[in-house]
């Protein structure tokens, strides 16, 4: 099998990349990617280009002729200003161009966001109604359209993985659960404004695999929730964190002292039925076991 796959060096790309080469025995990979890693399989080949310009890439994934596309890439995070997104956008739409003229390419894999969604309380579903609300969204959206048009038009199948909050090894250090990490290591209380917000934690070791079956298995084009099915406060993460470091939450019980009149505006969690019955996906780590092993590697 012949995959391309955009974002292959990144936080969720590497673990991607992982699981492909792992679980897929005759397996090809192709990278697209701005710098130039060592490989450490001879299964896989970054590619070193500029996705914004397509020149650079073109005839490489011609000549590759991919199977199956992954495109994981997203360019300035956490910069989500309308410059970036339509950079974003145009980006992806020549990468969607060239590869569904390609007669190997049978299917198209691209990740979305749990943001899409416009209700901030309760289950997801992939059937609800969204509407894009800021930039990024509207970015994300206009993709999916895009995909979606060009994946019918040439018989090719597309899967949405729409993404919830998802962490692990090597993530962006100003994210919720390394801060949190770090904060607490020096003693100190988290600032957190809205601690008794809940979302939807998914390890990223989870979303590979999930990434892997929709590349391996078949399924029916459309939107798939990749998150943990459940919704855990803010303060609830601070806690496991301290636990994990210290076998004690004193910083977090004075966070919750110091907020217990602050509001809940956001709990909201994956519907993750779809994904078991089209490609037998369920998440398997718990926060709790997840955090705990982010927490041994940096020991």
């Amino acid at each position: 099998m012949r995959i391309l796959i955009t974002g292959g060096t990144g936080f969720i790309g590497k673990p991607v990349i992982k699981s492909l080469v792992e679980n897929i025995d005759k397996v090809e990979v192709l990278n697209l990617t701005r710098s130039s890693p060592n490989s450490y399989s001879k299964k896989v080949e970054h590619f070193r280009c500029d996705l914004s310009n397509s020149k650079t890439y073109q005839a490489k994934v011609e000549f590759f002729e991919p199977e199956v596309v992954i495109h994981l890439a997203w360019e300035g995070i956490p910069d989500f200003s309308l410059d970036m997104c339509i950079k974003n956008i145009l980006s992806s739409v020549s990468l969607i161009e060239i590869v569904t003229k390609l007669k190997s390419c049978k299917k198209i894999i691209t990740t979305g966001s749990c943001f899409e969604y416009n209700n901030k309380i309760g289950v997801c579903n992939e059937n609800d109604y969204v509407v894009p609300k800021d930039y990024f969204t509207f970015a994300k959206k206009t993709i999916l359209s895009f995909l979606e048009l060009e994946c019918n038009k040439n018989n090719i199948i597309y899967g949405w993985a729409r993404l919830f909050y998802v962490y692990g090894p090597n993530q962006r250090c100003g994210s919720l659960i390394p801060t949190l990490i770090e904060t607490l290591k020096m003693n100190k209380t988290p600032d957190l404004r809205t601690p008794k917000n809940a979302n939807d934690f998914i390890h990223v070791n989870d979303v590979a695999d999930a990434i892997f079956k929709m590349s391996s298995n078949a399924f029916q084009s459309g939107i798939y929730n990749l998150g943990s099915g459940k919704a855990t406060p803010v303060l609830e993460v601070s806690k496991i964190v301290e636990l994990a470091l210290f076998n004690h939450y004193f910083q977090t019980k004075i966070l919750e002292d110091r907020t217990v009149s602050s509001e809940k505006n956001s709990d909201f969690f994956a519907d993750n039925q779809k994904s078991y019955e089209q490609f037998n996906w369920m998440p398997t780590l718990e926060l709790k076991e997840g955090i705990k092993s982010i927490i041994k590697n940096l020991k």
